[in-house]
């Protein structure tokens, strides 16, 4: 079916999402509303990562490369999930250790992308009350940025599996936390079609940090 589904500039759930959008829908359903327009937009995503795996696979799929401000782009969805976190009384921080200003070549939406599914990630597994932090340090050429939480870690017997398409853990089922099981999927193979490198450690009961790095084309760094 997803090798069939050919892009158009019709996206396949439009008219779902057009009619719970409709001012005459939300009066006459306004009891109904909110869950059918949470749920178009699940759909919609679900159809959209189906699509992106399908040309992952194929080798079509492709990345406009540019050069970018890492830093600018971390904190710019950093303070965008800060929101999402309060929602569950959960502080998202981003640790800035040392000024760091470099230059990297990046699709910006698709490593965007990574950085948030990372932190979305660690908000919805993380207990109300928790804590987020985001940091990024400079290695060997590289540029290294770790998510970590102080959620309930993940399960030995899980973690091999994180990066498998349409895996998802005993923990994501218990506590009803909604996904496809496709976005580390994504995010290793966007962060190792920038030739980069993506790897987590976890421990039950004490959170899990996820890092990944990409190459520097340029550092500079004030004393």
């Amino acid at each position: 079916f997803v090798h069939s589904v050919q892009p158009t500039p019709r996206h396949p759930t439009a008219p779902l999402q057009n009619r719970t959008a409709h001012r005459g829908f939300r009066r006459r359903y306004s009891a109904s509303h909110e869950r059918a327009a949470s749920a178009a937009k699940r759909l919609s995503e679900l159809v959209d990562n189906l699509l992106n795996v399908s040309k992952i696979e194929r080798g079509n799929f492709e990345l406009n490369i540019e050069e970018e401000s890492w830093m600018n782009l971390v904190k710019g969805i950093t303070d965008q999930l800060k929101v999402n976190g309060k929602n569950k009384n959960i502080e998202v921080e981003l640790i800035e250790t040392q000024e760091i200003n470099v230059i990297v070549k990046v699709d910006k939406v698709r490593i965007s992308e990574v950085l948030s599914n990372l932190i979305t990630n660690a908000i919805n597994y993380t207990p109300e009350g928790g804590k987020v932090w985001v940091s990024v340090e400079v290695s060997d050429n590289k540029i290294i940025t770790h998510v970590r939480d102080n959620g309930p870690g993940i399960a030995a017997e899980a973690q091999t599996h994180i990066f498998t398409k349409f895996y998802r853990a005993k923990r994501s089922l218990e506590q009803g936390v909604y996904g496809t099981g496709l976005g580390l999927f994504m995010s290793k193979s966007i962060v190792e079609m920038h030739q980069g490198k993506i790897w987590f450690s976890s421990e039950l009961g004490k959170g899990s940090t996820f890092s990944f790095l990409i190459k520097l084309i340029n550092m500079y760094q004030k004393p």
